[in-house]
């Protein structure tokens, strides 16, 4: 770059499915004797049209055989769900309602079967939306069942 110039810096980051601010310095090393290194702070706000929490449907048997999760609706336009499914044959699942009003939330409930072995307990949830944005929401399943 010359001598008062301009230049770009370009930065990339994983903002994940959760709707949060980030904040993160980058630091840029230089050949100027004056200014060696120039930290920039980056902000960012990031935006989803669904958030599930927890991220994850964990089971703990030993307290019950129910799990449980949250999917919050941040949009302005009622959201359908469909073909709720595990990957996992011990896990059975059920809607609170099919379609999450605008602003809105669900739950999901996952229950699991008595022919569940003992072990670890790991897959996915699947739900597929009608959002062009996300027509597939995946959450991980897991569990430790002694």
């Amino acid at each position: 770059m010359p001598p008062g110039g301009e230049g770009k810096v370009e930065v990339t980051f994983r903002s994940g499915d959760r709707r949060r601010q980030l904040r993160q310095s980058v630091v840029v090393r230089t050949n100027d004797p004056a200014h060696e290194s120039v930290t920039l702070l980056v902000t960012a706000n990031v935006l989803v049209d669904l958030e599930v929490e927890p991220n994850l449907l964990r089971f703990d048997p030993q307290h019950s055989p129910l799990a449980a999760l949250v999917i919050k609706n941040h949009t302005d336009a009622p959201v359908q769900l469909s073909e709720v499914y595990a990957s996992s044959d011990h896990v059975d699942l059920s809607l609170s309602a099919s379609t999450i009003p605008p602003r809105g939330e669900v739950s999901v409930t996952g229950k699991l079967l008595s022919d569940a072995p003992q072990g670890v307990l790991s897959g996915w949830l699947y739900i597929r939306t009608d959002l062009k944005t996300l027509p597939l929401l995946q959450v991980r399943i897991w569990g430790n069942l002694l």
